[in-house]
C-alpha cells in the first residue's frame, strides 16, 4: 500500500496487534502529575473523558490538562486527501507553485 495510507496516530488503541505495553498508564501517572487519578480507560486520551469523570479524577480539560490542539482524525484524513492528490498529478506542480518556483513569495522574502 501506499506509504500515506499508514498514518501514525498519536493515540494507541488499546485493541490493536502494535497496542501499547503499559495499558494501566503507569508511566504516564509517573510523569504526568495532572492524569494520576485520570482512570485507565482514558489515560491515554483524557479528552474523551466525561466531564463527571475529569472532575473525580481532579484533571478537567482545559482547565486542568490543555485540550489537544489538533483533531488528529480530521488532519490525517485532510493529508491522506493531499497524498492522494499530489500522487495522481504525476508529480506535475500546480501553474501557481511552478510560477512562484514552488515556495510562497512571502516565504521567499523571509
Amino acid at each position: 500500500s501506499p506509504p500515506f495510507f499508514r498514518v501514525y496516530n498519536p493515540v494507541p488503541k488499546m485493541d490493536s496487534a502494535l497496542s501499547v505495553q503499559d495499558p494501566e498508564g503507569k508511566f504516564i501517572r509517573e510523569f504526568v502529575p495532572e492524569l494520576k487519578n485520570m482512570p485507565s480507560a482514558y489515560i491515554y486520551a483524557p479528552w474523551n473523558a466525561p466531564l463527571e469523570v475529569q472532575q473525580k479524577a481532579k484533571c478537567v480539560i482545559g482547565r486542568d490538562y490543555p485540550k489537544p490542539i489538533v483533531n488528529h482524525e480530521k488532519a490525517s484524513q485532510e493529508n491522506m486527501a493531499r497524498f492522494k492528490k499530489a500522487l495522481s498529478s504525476g508529480g506535475k506542480r500546480p501553474a501557481a507553485a511552478a510560477a512562484e518556483g514552488g515556495t510562497s513569495k512571502k516565504l521567499r522574502k523571509a
